[in-house]
């Protein structure tokens, strides 16, 4: 029997519970589906184990639809975005260490040229994926805005 039993939190969130196969071994099926109906609590359902994706980077987004776990897209993006911002902090901190040389140096085109940077950082933190434009969950997961490759 290869069934994992899905519940939802008070948020929203599913939990996945994945069952041991010794609870199952010496049973018939009709035994063993006996049996998990009764491991299911009150509000949890049984779903096969190959009904979930298989990319579960995101699983706050993933979603219980008529008995199947599904990835819902907008809750995966809002997750990025959060990762985005974090990564956004990181460069920005980054660059306020990597602009101090500069200063002490008087090197006003370099620290021209950092703070420009900084600048175009700080305007995509608000939406970081305003320029995505692809559709699938791997495309998400890999996308980084390009004032951050630099």
């Amino acid at each position: 029997m290869d069934k994992v039993i899905i519940t939802t939190n008070e948020e929203g969130t599913l939990a996945i519970h994945t069952l041991a196969p010794v609870l199952f071994d010496k049973l018939d099926a009709a035994a063993a589906q006996e049996k998990l109906e009764k491991l299911i609590p009150t509000g949890g359902v049984a779903v096969d184990r190959s009904s979930i994706p298989a990319y579960s980077r995101f699983q706050e987004a993933l979603e219980l639809v008529d008995g199947s776990v599904q990835l819902n897209m907008d809750k995966a993006k809002t997750a990025r975005n959060a990762e985005l911002v974090k990564e956004i902090y990181a460069k920005l901190d980054k660059l306020d260490t990597k602009i101090i040389r500069p200063l002490g140096e008087g090197d006003t085109d370099r620290v021209a040229a950092i703070n420009a940077q900084k600048q175009a950082i700080r305007n995509i933190l608000a939406n970081p994926l305003v320029a995505f434009e692809g559709g699938d969950i791997e495309e998400l997961a890999a996308y980084t805005p390009a004032e951050l490759e630099v």
